[in-house]
Order: structure tokens, then C-alpha cells, then sequence
């Protein structure tokens, strides 16, 4: 809402400044520009297209999606709106009733399992319970999050029975540090994947090599994940003979 009230022109110059600054999780100053680059790309759109967007990381950054198809925010799109939504949940409720028949199944979920059966471990999530679940979208959005205390009812449920340090700890989530890996130890395996000759081979722009290249030296999250993504497709195609 605050965001609607500035002028444009002051809107152009912070997206403009915002982009040309490092966003990753390495420190917390440059994971407060990684949010405010995703909320202003995403602010001005309506609910559906904003999550869309929120979701798709790389697809949804304008210096890389001027090269790339933008057939995955569609997708994202028709996926959302495919979703039932009852007619007295508010926004935030909506919101994370999204998030729980999307990303939470299809990613978090994933990842979690992936790694507990790497390590021959069985894992609960014990806040999925259906009830539990049920529950909190009962509640209205204002009561589940506070100004400046995240996530209300779990802070407070638990103040006293777990130590300070874990309600002044920062959010950890499952991020790598892609940046620092694709400018230092695993920059050897970027130089192919983003060749002007590897992305013509695969009917990709030449020019994304110079956007990805300059933005994962920026420390750009959106950058280092087509890189990565790239770093995959070419190890694949490498070990196959086509490349």
C-alpha cells in the first residue's frame, strides 16, 4: 500500500539502483536488497501474477527475462488460479494456502526428503498435522504474523521453553551459497556453461552470457541460479556426447 503512493519516477530510480546492488543471503544487508528486488519487480502486478513472480526467481528478473521465455510464469500463473481459494480467507491467508499446494509439496517437501533419505533418516514435520493446518487457516492473517515479530503465535506458544538465541537467530532456509561457489571454487564449471557456443548450441540468446557472467560478479541470486541451472544442463549434455 505504501509502495502504490510513490511517485513513479522515484519508483524507476529505486528499481534501477536495487538491481545494481549484490543480493544474496551472505550477509543480512544483501538479503534485505534480494527482497526489496523481488517486492519492487512484483508489487505493481495484481495477487496471482505478484506470486507468480515471487516464485519464479530468475524468470521473473528483467535483465535475464529479456533473453529468456517467459512460458514458466504462465505456467505458475495457471497454477495458482487453479487453486481453490474460499471466499473468506484474507490476503495473507491466501497467500500461504498457495504456498501449502505449490512450493511446500513440490519443493520444500522434496528437499527435506531428498536429504533425510540421503542420510538414512526419517523425518516429521510435526506443524503439518492436519489439524494443526486446519487451524491456522481459521485465523486471520493479522494473527498469525506481527510487525516486527514474524511468526506470532509460535513465538509466543514457545518463549518459555526454548533458549533466546533461537527467537534472535536469523532465518535459515535451504539456499546454497550459489554466489560465492560460481565466482570462486566452481567457476572452472560456469565458463562453458554460459559460452556464447554452449548457449547458440542450446537455441538460447549468446548475449545472456554477458547478463549472467556480470550479475553473478554483482552477487545477483537471480544470476547465479541460471547459472547454475545452466552448470547442470551442460554437465548432462557433456556426459552424453552432445557437447
Amino acid at each position: 500500500d505504501y509502495w502504490t503512493r510513490i511517485p513513479q519516477p522515484l519508483k524507476v530510480l529505486i528499481n534501477k539502483i536495487l538491481l545494481n546492488l549484490p543480493s544474496n543471503r551472505g550477509s543480512k544487508l544483501t538479503e534485505m536488497v534480494r527482497i526489496l528486488q523481488r517486492f519492487t519487480m512484483c508489487a505493481v502486478k495484481d495477487p496471482v501474477q505478484r506470486h507468480a513472480n515471487w516464485m519464479g526467481v530468475a524468470s521473473a528478473n528483467p535483465e535475464i527475462g529479456r533473453f529468456t521465455d517467459t512460458g514458466k510464469l504462465k505456467v505458475l500463473r495457471t497454477l495458482l488460479n487453479a487453486i481453490k481459494i474460499p471466499s473468506n480467507l484474507d490476503h495473507l491467508s491466501t497467500v500461504l494456502l498457495r504456498d501449502i499446494k505449490s512450493v511446500l509439496i513440490s519443493d520444500m517437501l522434496v528437499k527435506i526428503d531428498r536429504a533425510s533419505m540421503n542420510s538414512g533418516l526419517e523425518v516429521r514435520s510435526p506443524f503439518l498435522d492436519h489439524e494443526v493446518v486446519e487451524f491456522s487457516l481459521s485465523l486471520p492473517g493479522n494473527k498469525k504474523i506481527a510487525w516486527n515479530k514474524g511468526k506470532k503465535i509460535l513465538r509466543d506458544s514457545f518463549e518459555k521453553e526454548l533458549p533466546s538465541e533461537i527467537f534472535s537467530s536469523s532465518k535459515k532456509g535451504f539456499e546454497i551459497p550459489i554466489n560465492q561457489w560460481l565466482v570462486g571454487p566452481l567457476n572452472h564449471l560456469l565458463k562453458p556453461a554460459i559460452s556464447k557456443e554452449f548457449l547458440d548450441f542450446n537455441k538460447i540468446n549468446p548475449k545472456l552470457h554477458f547478463t549472467i557472467k556480470n550479475g553473478i560478479e554483482r552477487g545477483m541470486l537471480p544470476h547465479a541460479e541460471v547459472g547454475w541451472t545452466l552448470i547442470s544442463i551442460f554437465q548432462w549434455q557433456k556426459r552424453r556426447g552432445f557437447v
